[in-house]
């Protein structure tokens, strides 16, 4: 018993301290179109002219979508003759077979919980793309949207993918990654 309570009370306070980077990133984005001079209606709609000189998060050029499939402490992704396989612990890998086999536990895990934070909010996750390696760790972007909010929230990628395909979203690799990491599978 105090370990599912040790479980909920850690889930809040994730659920907390996501909630509040939320806030934290849509005032920033709100302070910035309120203090932006000539805004254009494309940029008021989709808000990424808000997003300062940073790339259209929303932009799939130099991405390929990719294929997901789990082995014992690896996920496989491929796409376009090319796989990679990356090294996850027994959680992560757990979640991301139940994601992928729509199994659903007695029990949310974490990723079952941020998805149902994030539908009872209104937030659409719209992409997941995973964008670059550095020092042997990958990165990842998720792309969400709250009304005319956008967030492009920085995640591990197997916290992105098993979120991901929770929500039914396509997973994007940059092409550079696959074909650096990814071996030759045709």
């Amino acid at each position: 018993m105090k370990t599912i309570t040790k479980i909920l009370i850690v889930s809040i306070v994730v659920i907390i301290l996501l909630n509040l980077y939320l806030m934290g990133n849509t005032y920033k984005i709100l302070n910035e179109l309120n203090t932006k001079e000539n805004v254009t209606e494309n940029e008021f709609e989709n808000n990424i002219g808000v997003l300062g000189d940073i790339d259209d998060p929303y932009s799939l050029k130099g991405y390929t979508e990719i294929k997901v499939d789990v082995a014992p402490q690896t996920i496989i992704l491929s796409a376009n003759c090319s796989t990679m396989s990356l090294p996850l612990n027994d959680l992560q890998v757990y979640s991301i077979k139940n994601a992928l086999q729509k199994k659903i536990e007695v029990r949310p895990t974490t990723h079952d919980t941020f998805k149902a934070l994030i539908d009872n909010y209104n937030i659409t996750l719209e992409l997941v793309k995973i964008t670059e390696m550095k020092d042997d760790v990958y990165l990842s972007d998720m792309i969400f949207r709250n009304g005319d909010k956008v967030l492009n929230l920085d995640a591990k990628p197997s916290d992105a993918i098993a979120i991901a395909l929770r929500t039914g979203n396509k997973i994007y690799m940059k092409k550079s990654i696959l074909e650096k990491s990814g071996k030759y599978s045709c």
